[in-house]
């Protein structure tokens, strides 16, 4: 990862620790846009490649104003199929206008 990224955000895990994590990419899944993130620690500092085997982490996007944004967790209803959906996306399987916003 490069030093001039400003897509990093720092969440808080179960045990208490700060955890960096790199947004990826966003997509659009039924109207609704979603971030993909991965674990800085997981991800070369010093290439802007995204490692093969990543764990990623899909959070739904929340805008709070014109600059501003927040990510809550995926709907449990609706993550399955969100999941699924990000992984096409991340693999390429979808065709453009299925990404569209709607």
């Amino acid at each position: 990862m490069s030093e001039d990224r400003d897509n990093i955000v720092t969440f808080e895990d179960d045990n208490g620790e700060t955890v960096d994590l790199e947004i990826l990419d966003y997509f659009f899944y039924d109207g609704q846009e979603y971030a993909i993130l991965a674990d800085t620690a997981d991800l070369d500092e010093d290439s802007d490649e995204v490692p093969e085997e990543v764990d990623v982490f899909v959070m739904k996007v929340e805008p709070v104003d014109d600059e501003n944004e927040d990510l809550i967790p995926v709907d449990p209803e609706l993550e399955p199929e969100v999941l699924e959906y990000a992984g096409k996306f991340l693999n390429g399987e979808l065709d453009d206008e299925e990404d569209e916003e709607e």
